[in-house]
């Protein structure tokens, strides 16, 4: 992807790989939002590191707060804004809110829950599939509490020998 400012069209534009060029008001929410934070964070880097030139997102110290990082963003995009913050700052420690649990699958080891004004470091979340992240770090359930329900109930019917019955509740699931 590029960015560019098009004098005929008075602009910025933004071309993707699959060959589609957009204005940046088409852009969706999520993206706009990151490319103004990516382009805030990298203006401050320079205003506060002049004699860095063109070097100063990437050798600039710092620590970047960040709400909410997952809002409006596709999920494609969630797993790889970690990276992408990364790998374009690499010398700024970010830290992140969050609710999404593909966020918290590709981060190592850092990641900390705050429940009631308490905070505790959660499992190891990196690499992990967004069930084990839901029920392990954020504590709820991939599934909707009613069809959980019934689905312990045709668990224990399976286990009982009795999974192929008429009374197993596999029809309202």
């Amino acid at each position: 992807q590029k960015l560019y400012f098009d004098l005929n069209e008075e602009a910025l534009m933004m071309a993707f790989k699959d060959g589609r060029i957009l204005p940046f008001k088409q852009l969706s929410d999520g993206v706009r939002n990151l490319l103004a934070m990516v382009a805030d964070i990298a203006f401050r880097c320079t205003s506060l590191n002049p004699h860095l030139g063109q070097k100063a997102a990437f050798d600039t110290d710092g620590i970047v707060l960040i709400d909410e990082l997952d809002l409006h963003l596709h999920p494609a995009k969630q797993q790889k804004v970690i990276f992408d913050l990364k790998t374009t700052f690499p010398k700024i420690q970010f830290i992140a809110t969050t609710h999404s649990p593909l966020i918290l699958s590709t981060v190592a080891d850092n990641v900390i829950s705050l429940t009631d004004n308490k905070a505790y470091r959660t499992d190891h979340t990196y690499g992990r599939d967004v069930n084990n992240v839901l029920r392990l770090a954020m504590g709820t359930n991939a599934r909707v509490d009613s069809v959980q329900k019934e689905l312990d109930k045709y668990f224990v019917l399976i286990e009982e020998g009795e999974g192929k019955s008429k009374t197993a509740p596999a029809q309202s699931i």
